[in-house]
């Protein structure tokens, strides 16, 4: 016979072993939670940096673009104009990380010694060559700024002594692209803080001679314009400006191409150069970068956010340890306490009773934790979607501009073009450069607000001079549109001057009014201020398309409108409202809507009064403006039947003129509504060039409508998104192929022979 006290042990340790095992279970799956968890910000992260390198270098590229214009633009480029020019374009206080702006010369064999006695005048007695070899063509760095500390050092440099160097800047001659070069040491660089670097060069020829063809651009060649890159002050640029901890603790390092290995390393942030270490958990994500065909593999690493013994897995294992223990020796006492008298039974009942209750409320407490786990993990996901909404929005936002500002770039090195292409071409750049311009401005001025970066100046402001200004500022655009712009001006001369931020109040003003034309059509717009005990109120009023009871509030918060499907709320960075909002605030006031969707929207905001009496005799007024009806017709005959679908105008022009040769027939739409409309009633069209963001209807459903009547038709699909699975999306609903934006003439020329040949 089993000994009583034995089969209470054996019992006892069932109940451990039963204990550990749930344990195990649940360690299980908190650390699969957890490890979900630590991916899902791994890839917001990852993606957030890799969007900063790739507008960083997309801007940086603009600019070596401007600066090869700059000198084909000119007969000649001394270096106090070289000087001007960097310093005028503020390029160090709008695009930070870079090393050097330099002007490469070429110079052949007969000409080195007039040269080098030339820029020993201009330059420095020093100047010379370097290093010293006997070449056919030399390229020596003849301008740089800023000119000072390890810049000098670059003068009289002949580039193409370095093979990576003399690559890229023959590459770049040959295609009239800026390229960058491979992992280099630059020339400035010297002990005993040494990184690797790399140059972006873009091309400059002779301003009266075709490069249509790779042997004009070998002879029409000038030189180069070079931007100079130490990767460390570059990634401090991108690295330095982000808005979250964690996302900033990321490990990255930056590959040349698409080999893992220490020899194609740029970067990397526990190098010797860099002061903080990072210690990972091992969730590592790659992400490629390209630009103009040169290849950069991003690899994150993931920090331990937490130590282990504070992690959710530690935590649960810890406690199921511990109660497992405690509930296999309370099952031993009990076990063995009832061989003894019914007293002692009766108190060890009133214990397990009391126990129990202390086990519910623990397990109760658990559901209640776990509920809130929950809610937290939506809430995660619902901002990771916003985030992701928003990031989608502003790859479109600066894509679209860009690629009119490239397209009609390149189409204006046309020698054959009129007078009156050319004013709308530049015209159309202007346009597209202001709307890139507002876009960045928007992000770089939520980033100061979120990152406490913005100070409130208080100085003297006219209110009624500040709503003119911004009368004046948009009057054109409101009638353009059909919309009168009006001031209803209620405050006395006294009342007029107060102590505020004036660049504030215009900052607020020109959002709400940009915002009211963007959503009216016709009608009038109103400005409008009156005071109100101690705050002044202001009012913007506008006849359009209202906001629905259950977005007036959400519509002040950042990402929201990322996420609406409304396409006029996505042309923009979505950021006016919440820039106003925080700006208000900062000021000691509120700002609130008042709108029914169909009957328009009235903005309010309020800002204290601190009068200060004015001798300015000026008088109240209201200004109404008409306006004007401005439109522009554009007619290609050619070849083949093409139909352009695609919302921004500037965009079509630009495609609708690639294609001119191709086509006799060139039909336009201008949402996917109109495409299949007019894919249904001419089936004769050959060609589809389908934008995939319109408004009524977007390419994907368009492209499949088509496809229910007409199988043969090409549809080749662009867009200024450029995230990951878009390809294959375009391609699942029936699309050919698929380009992205800024669109390549040669490259879109290319794919379009390609299918037609077929």
């Amino acid at each position: 016979m089993i000994d009583p006290k034995a089969k209470n042990f054996l019992k006892s340790l069932s109940v451990l072993i039963l204990g550990l095992f749930l344990t195990a279970i649940l360690v299980y799956y908190a650390k699969e939670d957890l490890d979900n968890h630590n991916k899902q910000e791994l890839e917001i992260g990852a993606f957030d940096i890799k969007f900063r390198i790739q507008s960083m270098l997309s801007s940086h590229v603009q600019f070596s673009r401007s600066c090869a214009s700059f000198f084909m633009s000119s007969d000649s480029v001394t270096k106090d104009d070289w000087k001007d020019y960097v310093e005028k374009s503020k390029i160090a206080e709008n695009l930070n990380g870079f090393q050097g702006i330099a002007y490469v010369m070429i110079v052949s064999n007969n000409q080195l010694e007039n040269h080098t006695q030339r820029f020993k005048d201009v330059l420095s007695k020093n100047y010379t060559v370097f290093p010293s070899s006997t070449e056919e063509v030399y390229t020596p760095i003849v301008y740089i700024e800023p000119l000072q500390d390890r810049n000098i050092k670059a003068l009289g440099f002949n580039v193409s002594t370095n093979p990576h160097m003399k690559k890229a800047i023959e590459k770049a001659r040959d295609s009239n692209k800026t390229i960058v070069t491979d992992k280099v040491t630059l020339i400035q660089e010297g002990s005993p803080e040494t990184s690797t670097g790399f140059v972006m060069y873009t091309p400059i020829y002779e301003k009266n001679l075709p490069v249509n063809t790779i042997n004009e651009r070998r002879v029409a060649i000038l030189g180069w314009a070079a931007s100079s890159f130490r990767m460390v002050n570059f990634m401090k640029s991108i690295l330095d400006h982000l808005n979250s901890d964690a996302h900033n603790q990321l490990q990255v390092k930056i590959y040349d191409g698409d080999s893992i290995s220490s020899e194609s390393l740029l970067y990397d942030t526990n190098n010797n150069l860099n002061k903080k270490s990072v210690t990972s958990t091992g969730n590592t994500l790659l992400l490629p970068i390209d630009l103009n065909g040169k290849k950069w593999t991003l690899q994150f690493t993931q920090p331990k956010l937490t130590p282990s013994f504070l992690s959710m897995p530690f935590i649960v294992l810890t406690g199921g340890i511990v109660i497992s223990l405690l509930l296999s020796f309370l099952m031993y006492s009990l076990f063995n306490t009832a061989l003894f008298a019914n007293r002692i039974a009766k108190k060890l009942t009133i214990d397990l009773l009391n126990k129990n209750k202390e086990l519910v409320t623990t397990n109760e407490l658990l559901n209640e934790s776990h509920f809130e786990l929950k809610i937290a993990k939506e809430k995660a996901e619902v901002s990771s979607r916003l985030k992701s909404a928003f990031l989608a929005n502003m790859s479109h936002e600066i894509r679209t501009p860009m690629n009119a500002i490239l397209g009609f770039s390149e189409l204006l090195e046309q020698p054959e073009l009129t007078d009156e292409k050319q004013k709308k071409y530049f015209e159309i750049i202007r346009k597209s450069g202001k709307r890139l311009l507002a876009v960045i401005n928007d992000i770089i001025d939520i980033s100061k607000v979120e990152a406490g970066q913005v100070e409130v100046i208080i100085i003297d402001v006219n209110i009624f001079e500040q709503i003119k200004e911004v009368h004046t500022l948009f009057n054109t655009e409101a009638s353009s549109k059909g919309i009168s712009l009006v001031i209803n001006n209620s405050l006395s001369i006294d009342e007029s001057t107060i102590k505020s931020d004036g660049n504030k109040i215009n900052a607020i003003l020109v959002n709400l009014v940009k915002n009211a034309i963007k959503y009216s059509d016709e009608g009038t717009i109103e400005i409008g201020v009156s005071k109100n005990e101690s705050f002044l109120e202001f009012y913007v009023k506008d006849t359009g398309i209202g906001i629905e009871k259950n977005r007036q509030k959400a519509i002040f918060d950042r990402f929201v409108q990322a996420d609406i499907e409304d396409v006029k709320a996505l042309q923009g960075s979505g950021l006016g409202l919440t820039i106003s909002k925080a700006y208000v605030e900062m000021l000691g006031g509120a700002i609130w809507v008042e709108s029914e969707p169909g009957n328009g929207a009235t903005f309010y905001f309020t800002i204290p009064s601190e009068i200060k009496t004015t001798e300015d005799k000026e008088s109240n007024q209201n200004i109404i403006i008409n306006t004007e009806t401005i439109t522009n017709t554009d007619n290609s005959i050619n070849k083949i039947k093409i139909l352009v679908v695609e919302d921004d105008e500037s965009s079509e022009i630009f495609i609708s003129h690639i294609v001119e040769e191709l086509s006799n027939n060139i039909l336009i739409a201008r949402n996917g509504t109109e495409a299949v409309e007019i894919c249904r009633n001419n089936p004769d069209i050959d060609l589809v060039l389908m934008d995939v963001k319109m408004p009524v209807m977007d390419g994907y459903k368009a492209t499949t409508a088509i496809r229910e009547f007409n199988k043969d038709v090409i549809i080749i699909a662009q867009t200024a998104f450029a995230l990951l699975g878009n390809k294959e999306k375009v391609i699942a609903v029936g699309c050919n192929d698929y380009i992205t934006k800024p669109i390549d003439k040669e490259e879109l020329l290319k794919m379009i022979k390609k299918h037609i040949s077929k």
